[in-house]
């Protein structure tokens, strides 16, 4: 089993070797031995002690084809209207609508 967390440019892991088994009674050790392992990861006495550096590849940007999969918000080539801001004068009608 692998533990792994992501940071800004690398992934940071460790190798949790043995930790299941076969039968019910070493499997209910396995997950009592990774409860505390994690505990310990989260209280800071474990460390994931392994790195690897996370680099962009050539040619990982999206295609034309691509665009119709993969939806994002200010992608025009997905052509979903922008959200309309907020001017603020809903409310400050709505404020002037109770004083009167």
């Amino acid at each position: 089993m692998v533990i792994w967390r992501l940071e800004y440019n690398q992934a940071r892991f460790v190798w949790l070797r043995g930790i299941w088994a076969d039968t019910k009674e070493s499997a209910k050790e396995g997950s009592s031995r990774l409860k505390k392992y994690l505990e310990r990861i989260m209280h800071g006495e474990a460390k994931l002690d392994q790195q690897a550096k996370l680099e962009k590849r050539m040619g990982d940007e999206m295609n034309e084809d691509g665009a119709d999969e993969q939806w994002h918000p200010e992608d025009p080539r997905t052509n979903v209207p922008k959200r309309r801001r907020s001017t603020g004068r809903s409310s400050e009608s709505a404020r002037q609508r109770r004083l009167v």
